[in-house]
């Protein structure tokens, strides 16, 4: 709450969550935050310009093909209940998941990582979009490979801390 009030829109003037402040400085739009906070651990966004173009590259893949029918799910369907479950745009969104799981199955097989041959920022930000997912219970089918990748990275303590407490979640 409070985001539509006028000291949060100078911070944002999307008036959106998250938004990262230090000081004076101020940031936001996920992946924004998330590539500065990366950059201050070697390594997680990559040790070259071409390693952080290929992390660059998953992170938008992410944002622009893999979240945005998670989110037609997650916030029309079940957070809003805007949208029917046996919607014509829910089932089209169902559908498109399970395609872009497929996709992510093909890069896990060929990689073991998302972006890089070691654990990476890629890595953090599909872990926690993998669980939201699987949180939904939608009964979407996902491939061995993107379970089995999921099953590990669900025992980091990063991520069991980040996502403790999703309290629109069911379970959490």
């Amino acid at each position: 709450g409070g985001n539509d009030e006028e000291w949060f829109l100078k911070m944002n003037p999307n008036g959106t969550v998250p938004v990262w402040q230090e000081g004076d400085f101020t940031l936001y739009e996920s992946h924004a935050i998330i590539r500065y906070l990366a950059q201050q651990k070697p390594g997680l966004y990559g040790t070259n310009a071409r390693e952080s173009a290929l992390v660059d590259c998953w992170l938008d893949w992410f944002a622009l093909t893999f979240w945005p029918p998670v989110r037609v799910l997650f916030v029309e369907v079940w957070r809003e209940k805007t949208l029917a479950r046996d919607s014509d745009r829910a089932r089209a969104a169902h559908h498109e998941v399970e395609a872009n799981l497929i996709a992510l199955a093909t890069r896990l097989e060929s990689a073991g990582h998302i972006a890089l041959p070691e654990f990476s920022l890629a890595d953090i930000v599909f872990a926690s979009g993998l669980n939201r997912l699987k949180g939904l219970d939608f009964g979407i089918a996902a491939p061995d490979t993107v379970n089995a990748w999921r099953a590990q990275q669900s025992n980091s303590p990063g991520l069991v801390h980040a996502t403790a407490a999703e309290p629109d979640m069911p379970g959490h």
